[in-house]
């Protein structure tokens, strides 16, 4: 297809699922070189493409934004609400209540997610359509997205088991090894290993780790900590545990892991919207081997 066909016309231009054609990258650079004027065009997709991709940085063309499923105020759930840039700014919060959320709701809305398809079906529409996304990612989008195909066997353990530590500053090795326990249960003589896993989920933007807290962007000393373990939404951690609102009922110590990476995900989200500056874990780990911070 020829570019022009695709970039002409009014601005700005969305472009959705670019990563599925990475050459499209380079061709919206030039076109932005060209025509010397912002806000073009919208480059949106659901994974990052494949490291093979050659590309050009984008480097003073390109604005990256992580964007994150709907949060309660998005999905218009009843619930009082602070704004965040108010307290980022040193005011008192500002309340812009719409209601108040009881237990149940929130158990809801756990279960659910933030997934704009789920706002129309039911609640048991809503978890089948959520493991039905799981088996996606795990049968087909990993593979997609990172170019080798992988075995999807091992990839659920391996998810299995990051669910299982939700909001909790768990090692990367606790979790293989829960992966490898798990696995040594359910198919003795079978491997699990992190690394080409977790570069992949993380790809495809699955996982959300926050990491941990630094105490000064001026201080010299760096704490290396642990990140707390979180994916996209907390709804994907009960479909990778099989869980449903009887489930949750009965172990109210990981509903609890649950409601935190629930509300992680809306702070993230609105920290994000008011200029709050939030790195991922491979940036963080950048700045400490460059001896600066952010």
């Amino acid at each position: 297809m020829c570019p022009e066909s695709v970039l002409g016309g009014s601005a700005p231009r969305l472009l959705d699922e670019w990563q599925l054609a990475p050459a499209v990258w380079n061709h919206v650079r030039r076109a932005v070189d060209d025509r010397q004027k912002p806000g073009q065009f919208i480059l949106t997709g659901s994974a990052q493409p494949a490291p093979t991709a050659r590309r050009h940085s984008g480097a003073g063309r390109f604005a990256t934004v992580r964007m994150r499923p709907l949060t309660l105020w998005e999905t218009q759930s009843p619930q009082k609400y602070l704004s965040v840039a108010s307290i980022l700014r040193g005011e008192p919060g500002q309340d812009v209540s719409t209601g108040s959320m009881g237990f149940e709701e929130y158990l809801e809305a756990i279960l659910r997610g933030g997934w704009p398809g789920n706002l129309s079906r039911t609640l048991d529409g809503a978890l089948v359509a959520n493991r039905g996304y799981i088996d996606a990612i795990v049968d087909v989008e990993l593979a997609t997205a990172s170019g080798v195909r992988h075995d999807p066997w091992r990839i659920r353990r391996f998810l299995h088991a990051y669910a299982q530590v939700t909001a909790q500053p768990a090692r990367m090795q606790t979790i293989v090894d829960q992966a490898a326990a798990d696995a040594a249960h359910d198919a003795p003589g079978r491997q699990v290993v992190s690394g080409p896993y977790l570069d992949a989920v993380r790809r495809l933007m699955v996982v959300d780790e926050l990491p941990a807290w630094q105490p000064s962007a001026r201080s010299s000393i760096r704490q290396i900590g642990t990140p707390k373990r979180h994916l996209a939404d907390p709804s994907l951690a009960v479909a990778l545990l099989e869980g449903g609102r009887d489930r949750l009922l009965a172990d109210l110590e990981m509903l609890g892991f649950l409601f935190e990476s629930l509300a992680t995900r809306d702070l993230r989200v609105y920290a994000q919207a008011a200029g709050a500056f939030c790195c991922s874990l491979p940036a963080a780990r950048r700045a400490r081997r460059n001896r600066c911070s952010r």
